[in-house]
């Protein structure tokens, strides 16, 4: 039987993105997650699908293990969240005799979850930041004083394991005085256990996508952000694919080396207002929500990835078509929602809202995170879970 690659989380639009650019080009590619209702379950590329649930931990593990040794020509592993990633790495020596992990080691994936870590290699290597305050203690909140505003704040690591991460708010939040952001970081005072405090750059979000293998780029990518939702700090749901930044792609390729990660990441940057500079927001140590966009632009980052660190072939490939945008059809419609049903507080007026949402299913430029001509049914499956959505937010 033919090597099988087996993806963690199959359910999801990144998940399912997964699946298809492996099934695509004849990988035996199975998927694992929670529940019977997964949108890649509906895919025609998934050869077999298992019911594994994520927690606790010792039923999540028990289980995959049961699945592997029943399935012993699974060798190539992938998940998704950091959350998992970070399960699985406790048990990576005992994983690594029946498969090979597609994604990196706890001590690396550490630089992606930290962002203290982050931004002290990123300082080391010259590559700009925002302005940014660790607040260890209540007191350290009196550093941001006299910083400029409005600022954010977000967590500062992803620490899965502590008992507060899913009790407090860490949210990404917005605040234009220092007397609305120390009445919100009192909140966290009792855990002493505080987010991080970075300054706004209102200016151009974009993404830089790579996969390193060896020590050095196999694949990169690069997209800009036009919707997100929520319309303030909320996930991307329609990109568009632009031409490679070299600064931007040196500055995430020195990066990577200097942490010595193997695998895919997504890198965000934001192009400052004050000085035109794009500064460093965090690294994605894994498949991104936008995967799908370098699929449908040319590049499908599954593939290569699984070419480059499965099969270790070595190559390098940064073409793609440029203008190519998609749409995370649900996300998008959220979106869309959210700004008829709000109080004229955006900055996007309704009508204009109205026209682009419409406009956008005419323009021959944007394809879809789920709906696939070549694989129809996780697409009409998707819209069905939509209306049902929907139809719950109208009401």
């Amino acid at each position: 039987m033919n090597e099988a690659v087996l993806v963690v989380e199959g359910g999801t639009q990144i998940g399912l993105e997964i699946i298809r650019s492996l099934g695509k080009e004849n990988v035996l590619v199975y998927s694992a997650g929670p529940g019977k209702i997964q949108l890649s379950f509906y895919s025609k590329y998934i050869s077999k699908k298992f019911i594994l649930p994520f927690s606790p931990e010792e039923r999540f593990i028990e289980r995959l293990f049961y699945i592997l040794k029943k399935n012993p020509e699974i060798k190539y592993l992938i998940a998704i969240s950091e959350r998992n990633i970070t399960v699985l790495n406790k048990y990576r020596s005992e994983l690594q005799k029946y498969v090979k992990p597609l994604f990196p080691p706890q001590e690396i994936m550490e630089y992606a979850l930290n962002r203290r870590k982050t931004n002290e290699v990123a300082q080391k290597l010259g590559i700009p930041i925002p302005q940014t305050i660790f607040i260890d203690h209540f007191e350290d909140i009196e550093k941001a004083k006299n910083i400029p505003y409005p600022v954010i704040t977000k967590p500062a690591t992803r620490d899965f394991h502590h008992p507060l991460q899913s009790k407090l708010d860490f949210r990404v939040k917005y605040f234009s005085s220092y007397p609305q952001l120390k009445k919100h970081m009192e909140t966290f005072k009792e855990a002493n256990w505080f987010p991080m405090v970075q300054v706004c750059c209102n200016g151009e979000e974009t993404g830089f996508a790579i996969i390193m293998a060896r020590g050095k780029p196999v694949v990169c990518f690069q997209y800009l952000n036009m919707h997100l939702s929520p319309v303030k700090g909320g996930v991307p749901v329609l990109r568009e694919s632009i031409p490679i930044n070299p600064e931007i792609k040196t500055y995430s390729i020195e990066l990577l080396k200097a942490i010595k990660w193997e695998g895919v990441a997504e890198i965000d940057y934001i192009r400052d207002h004050r000085d035109g500079q794009f500064k460093l927001l965090e690294i994605n140590g894994r498949f991104w929500g936008g995967t799908p966009l370098p699929s449908r632009a040319g590049l499908p980052f599954p593939y290569l990835l699984y070419r480059a660190l499965a099969k270790e072939e070595d190559f390098y490939t940064e073409n793609y078509k440029i203008g190519i945008k998609c749409r995370l059809l649900g996300g998008d419609t959220t979106r869309f929602l959210e700004i008829l049903k709000s109080s004229n507080q955006l900055s996007i007026s309704k009508w204009q809202a109205i026209k682009e949402y419409i406009s956008l299913f005419f323009d021959p430029s944007v394809k879809y995170d789920v709906q696939t001509l070549d694989d129809p049914l996780p697409g009409i499956m998707d819209i069905w879970f939509m209306i049902k959505k929907v139809f719950g937010f109208l009401i």
